[in-house]
């Protein structure tokens, strides 16, 4: 165990080599902003028990044939295949606490490096969940399953970030997102786009979309949705409900902890506006739950905090979202 290694609660400086111990704490610790995970409320998380993988049948579509009196019948082979997801991985962040300062500072900074731990794992999740929404784009289906399943659909558009253009912006964004809608419409997904789909959106887009005249405007109904322009928000879209989230990637990722399924190319992170039906597209494996273990490692001196996780999120059919890679331009 290093000096460097150590989380030193009430020290200060760039590496926490610098003794606080004699200043008065005023009980205030400023640390990450809060987030929960808007994730985890609108995926099918599995717990697993006696095994890591979890298997997904998929049966490929019927074929209809006619009959006239006297003529033999055909039989028609449905072949189907599986979907497996398998958690081979445990996130995990691990602390140590010298014994010295357990006798000289105050035990709540455990809470506050706990609290960060539990920030820090519930954005990874959902930076998993959009990384394994935007891949669905690629989606190729099996031939032997064509008619029951599609290739994703991803679609591209390029806009101006050009003050000037700001509405003509917002108007490309929004017709591209109704061509989304439509495909997944034209797959018999409509009353499900509507009753329970989502749009995700990164901040940038969302403040793009504010400049569109129609959605902003009371006299295109706009307030039924939630939107306004002076309240900065929009609710609806093309009858999907909107969210803005920060938890897109804003580039490529090389090293995810997950593992390399969970890799993204820059292409792919161009992929910034997705709409999703929660209940068909994401499942979620799981084989240990958030939690914390603080124990005392008698050999090292000191105390230690872990936290750990340890899940799986696959596309259960990726061709029930909908994927726009959207280039800018000046």
């Amino acid at each position: 165990m290093a000096l460097a290694d150590l989380t030193r609660p009430n020290w200060g400086g760039v590496n926490s080599d610098v003794d606080l111990h004699i200043e008065e704490h005023l009980g205030i610790v400023d640390a990450s902003f809060q987030y929960a995970s808007k994730f985890a409320g609108v995926t099918n998380i599995r717990t697993l028990r006696g095994t890591n993988q979890v298997r997904i049948d998929r049966v490929g579509s019927s074929t209809i044939a006619g009959r006239k009196a006297g003529e033999d019948l055909n039989v028609s082979k449905v072949k189907s295949d599986k979907f497996n997801l398998v958690v081979d991985t445990v996130l995990y962040a691990r602390h140590q606490f010298d014994k010295f300062d357990d006798w000289v500072a105050s035990l709540d900074m455990r809470k506050e490096v706990a609290r960060e731990d539990g920030i820090a794992l519930a954005r990874q999740f959902d930076q998993a969940c959009l990384i394994t929404l935007q891949k669905c784009g690629d989606f190729v289906a099996p031939a032997h399953l064509a008619g029951a399943f599609n290739n994703g659909v991803l679609l591209a558009a390029s806009v101006s970030t050009a003050v000037a253009n700001a509405e003509a912006t917002a108007a490309t964004l929004r017709r591209e997102h109704r061509k989304g809608i439509e495909a997944l419409i034209k797959r018999d997904l409509g009353d499900q786009v509507m009753s329970e789909g989502i749009t995700y959106v990164t901040p940038e887009i969302f403040s793009m979309l504010l400049e569109h005249k129609q959605l902003t405007s009371i006299e295109y109904g706009a307030g039924e949705g939630g939107n306004s322009l002076v309240a900065g928000r929009i609710g609806m879209m093309n009858g999907v409900r909107i969210v803005e989230t920060p938890r897109f990637a804003t580039g490529a990722i090389t090293t995810n902890p997950l593992g390399t399924d969970y890799n993204l190319t820059a292409a792919q992170a161009r992929r910034q506006m997705i709409t999703v039906i929660p209940s068909l597209a994401l499942v979620a494996a799981q084989v240990h739950p958030v939690s914390a273990d603080y124990w005392e490692w008698k050999e090292k001196f000191c105390h230690v905090l872990d936290t750990i996780q340890s899940y799986a999120i696959g596309a259960r059919r990726p061709d029930a979202v909908a994927v726009h890679d959207i280039t800018f331009t000046a």
